[in-house]
């Protein structure tokens, strides 16, 4: 009876080869894989690995960048001057007072590579109420040119002006601001919103408004989930949302019963619809 050949084994590696070289041995996208899921810490660190890994990390494209509460600015400003690659996600979840400015050129060089996700939450140390502060920090206009965003998460800013021309962000799916102000009226959210047709979740929480009473339309025929959270509705309405799944309005002070009734007619096709608004008891 025939014999089925062997088997070979694999072949190990030489024990003079060094863990570096070893690495090296693997395919670019390999490598550049294993880096982007590194914490930025870790992956900076490979640089002492070899004269070949000096730099990589520097051009891993879509790196996740954490910074986590009580991180210095340097290695922020160091990490972001020496990229060369699109960003993945930065998240910045307590950028103080201090660092307001700072955060202005976080974003500049964010802008010149490229980001998909943006997180930052501003915080004043004077208040814990921010609206208490009569100004709040004003985002850089750079943020108009974040054309790869996909996820916009703000708190605690004020929002410029659009720029003329400006035709939204092409792949903005989820949109989530809150604490965040409007000085030159609500028109730039509701164009924002209307021109970022990909938009698929929206959620506003105690937006700042301005001084006057003024309109303004919610338009996105693509959102799938809609969260909104205010002592007013400050004249917003909603205009059709053929793809709503899910709503919730928290309404902390009372509005016009009209406005109430309008709002639910045009939310009434969301499979699962949450109200909350005071209840008003008139005597007989």
């Amino acid at each position: 009876m025939a014999t089925s050949p062997a088997r070979r084994r694999p072949r190990l590696p030489s024990p003079d080869i060094s863990a570096a070289e070893l690495l090296e041995s693997l395919p670019p996208a390999m490598l550049d894989e294993i880096l982007s899921r590194f914490p930025i810490r870790d992956a900076a660190r490979t640089s002492v690995l070899s004269r070949a890994w000096r730099r990589r990390w520097e051009s891993v494209p879509y790196l996740v960048l954490h910074w986590p509460r009580g991180t210095p600015s340097a290695p922020i400003d160091a990490v972001l001057a020496h990229r060369t690659c699109p960003v993945s996600e930065f998240r910045h979840p307590y950028v103080p007072e201090t660092e307001f400015r700072l955060s202005d050129l976080w974003l500049l060089r964010l802008a010149s590579v490229g980001v998909q996700s943006l997180y930052l939450k501003f915080k004043w140390t004077e208040s814990d109420w921010l609206s208490l502060i009569p100004q709040l920090h004003m985002l850089h206009s750079c943020i108009f040119s974040c054309l790869e965003l996909a996820v916009l998460d703000l708190e605690g800013c004020d929002f410029p002006g659009l720029p003329s021309g400006f035709a939204g962000f092409p792949n903005l799916t989820t949109l989530s601001l809150s604490e965040v102000g409007f000085p030159r009226g609500l028109g730039g959210l509701e164009a924002m919103i209307s021109s970022s047709s990909s938009l698929q979740r929206l959620r506003l929480e105690n937006l700042r408004m301005p001084d006057e009473y003024e309109q303004w339309v919610i338009h996105a025929p693509n959102l799938q989930r809609l969260l909104i959270s205010s002592g007013f509705v400050y004249g917003l309405q909603i205009d059709d949302l053929p793809s709503l799944e899910e709503a919730e309005i928290n309404l902390r002070d009372y509005i016009d019963v009209q406005e109430i009734m309008n709002l639910n007619s045009r939310l009434d096709q969301a499979r699962i619809l949450q109200l909350s608004m005071p209840v008003i008891f008139h005597s007989p």
